[in-house]
């Protein structure tokens, strides 16, 4: 199953956290992601990887306001073309 073409597939997930670092060594030690973390204008930016498939990003939360709850994840879901 390709998550990007099937309607109602979690297609990404996207991770912001008050520590980019602590999290990529969490989804890597637990869920044995090939994370790459690169350079990005907003701070650095990691992309998770299974099976070699993109499936998920995260980042350091750029707000102050964000470091009060911690982390918080956004799911995306494939939806049928309209």
């Amino acid at each position: 199953m390709n998550p990007m073409l099937t309607p109602g597939a979690a297609s990404w997930t996207e991770l912001m956290t008050s520590d980019l670092d602590a999290s990529v060594n969490f989804y890597r030690a637990v869920l044995g992601w090939k994370i790459e973390v690169a350079p990005m204008s907003a701070g650095p930016y990691g992309v998770g990887q299974v099976d070699g498939k993109y499936i998920a990003g995260m980042m350091n939360c750029p707000r102050k306001e964000c470091l009060r709850i911690g982390a918080f994840i956004l799911l995306c879901q494939t939806l049928h073309q309209l």
